[in-house]
């Protein structure tokens, strides 16, 4: 069983300005007392992979990246850490890091006896054909989404410069079973380099798996902004792992944001014991919504999202539990035609939205106080001309077109639960989410359509302390 881990960075060490940092993000193999993967229930432990980073202050050309992996018995202590893949030739970026271990794909281009690791990383443009970024090849994606390099959430084109002599991508290392600690994880070559976001530094938290039937690939592409003004937008790359002379390469048949909205990010998939595919993210607040407070959890990660690919395109929608679990009481819906209202109690709901048309329409999720300046809010999910798209009025991200991509809209799925969204169209074909900090007290959705509304059914949302 593939299971997903957020390692948070252990303190930092220094000696003579030297940093010996933390973890980023891995992944976990349940095991047996021989090492061979197995079901969770039948494990005698968990054999973690991480991250170790080491660098100088101040020196970038320093910085040595490499992965380990140590054994836990018990879920609390972990046994000696041990170096499994370090750079495999001074082409690699400085980046490498957040590995992610796969022990069940299969295909003519995989071995079945052997674990799969895939890792982010930058490797030299050189390194590819020269008509690399033009050519439909295994193991390139092109697919370009006009944006540009930058470090901030709100920088603009042209300020800070990418390095046009990388590309970033991810690499495959592969190892024999069982995984020993000392077992030795061999260079496969990169599974994927995406040239159409060729400037983006690299990835953080790449995945490499298999869904029905067909092998993604999803990371996030790191200080890169597309032209809608998205920053570190998650992508996914769906499509047939081939084998060439060059190792396993993903043959990209379609690509596109994991989420159109913004800091969705950092996702973690894994799959659960009737085999699905489960991923969550973390939110980051690029909003400029928290409001950090004492003895309250700060942090936000996303519902948890079953995955499935549909007619090529990777689709995410809540796992059957929260529809159990988190849904409660109906709420009253007043109004009818193409404007309606709910009264959510804590300004927490659910709400499940189904359209006759194409019409141009307006929710208003939430309103709220922008707590860096007082400012008022307003979240809108809104559909002009056919186009869907997210809106936070008096937010830091206002100006941002966060345009969900699809067209013929026809369900709208809504959790909006006090200070983030999470917004699922035509079933999961996409998904949008942010934070934003709601009124105190209770909210309030209004729908307002110029054309027809078949049906709106709303929950409350219970919580979890129950």
């Amino acid at each position: 069983t593939h299971l997903p881990v957020f390692l948070e960075p252990q303190p930092e060490l220094h000696t003579d300005e030297r940093i010996v940092g933390g973890a980023f993000s891995g992944s976990a193999v349940t095991v047996d007392e021989h090492d061979n993967p197995v079901a969770g229930n039948e494990a005698n432990a968990i054999r973690l992979y991480l991250t170790r980073h080491l660098e100088t202050r101040g020196d970038e050309s320093s910085v040595t990246e490499y992965q380990t992996t140590c054994l836990c018995e018990d879920g609390v202590h972990v046994r000696v850490e041990s170096p499994v893949a370090l750079r495999a030739n001074d082409d690699f970026g400085y980046d490498f890091r957040d590995p992610k271990v796969e022990c069940g794909m299969g295909g003519e281009a995989l071995d079945p006896d052997r674990a799969y690791m895939v890792t982010a990383t930058n490797l030299p443009v050189s390194e590819f054909g020269a008509d690399a970024a033009d050519s439909a090849v295994p193991g390139i994606s092109t697919q370009n989404t006009g944006g540009w390099f930058t470090y901030s959430p709100q920088g603009k084109p042209g300020v800070d410069q990418p390095n046009n002599a990388t590309v970033p991508a991810m690499t495959l290392f592969s190892a024999k079973k069982p995984l020993k600690r000392n077992v030795t994880w061999r260079y496969e070559g990169p599974v994927l380099a995406d040239f159409g976001h060729q400037i983006a530094r690299t990835y953080e938290c790449p995945d490499l798996f298999q869904v029905d039937g067909v092998t993604v690939a999803v990371g996030a592409l790191m200080h890169y902004r597309d032209k809608q003004g998205r920053f570190q937008q998650v992508r996914w790359y769906a499509g047939d792992l081939v084998n060439t002379d060059n190792g396993p390469k993903l043959d990209v048949k379609a690509s596109d944001w994991c989420d159109f909205g913004t800091g969705y990010y950092a996702t973690q998939s894994f799959v659960d014991d009737n085999g699905r595919r489960i991923v969550f993210g973390w939110f980051t607040d690029f909003p400029e919504m928290r409001v950090e407070q004492p003895c309250l959890a700060n942090g936000m990660m996303s519902l948890p999202r079953e995955l499935h690919v549909r007619d090529g395109r990777l689709y995410s929608k809540p796992v059957s539990e929260v529809y159990r679990e988190l849904l409660g009481e109906r709420l009253a819906v007043y109004g009818d035609g193409g404007d309606m209202v709910v009264t959510a109690p804590g300004n927490a709901y659910y709400a499940n939205v189904h359209l006759a048309d194409d019409a141009d329409a307006i929710m208003v999720l939430a309103k709220g106080v922008n707590p860096q300046d007082g400012r008022p809010t307003e979240l809108l999910l809104q559909r002009t001309d056919g186009v869907t798209r997210l809106v936070a009025k008096g937010t830091a991200v206002e100006d941002v077109d966060f345009d969900s991509g699809i067209t013929d809209v026809r369900q709208v799925e809504v959790f909006f639960d006090r200070n983030v969204v999470e917004v699922f169209l035509n079933g999961g074909q996409t998904a949008g989410s942010m934070l934003f900090q709601g009124a105190d007290g209770d909210g309030e959705l209004r729908i307002a359509s110029s054309g027809k509304i078949d049906a709106v059914d709303a929950r409350a949302l219970n919580g979890i302390w129950r």
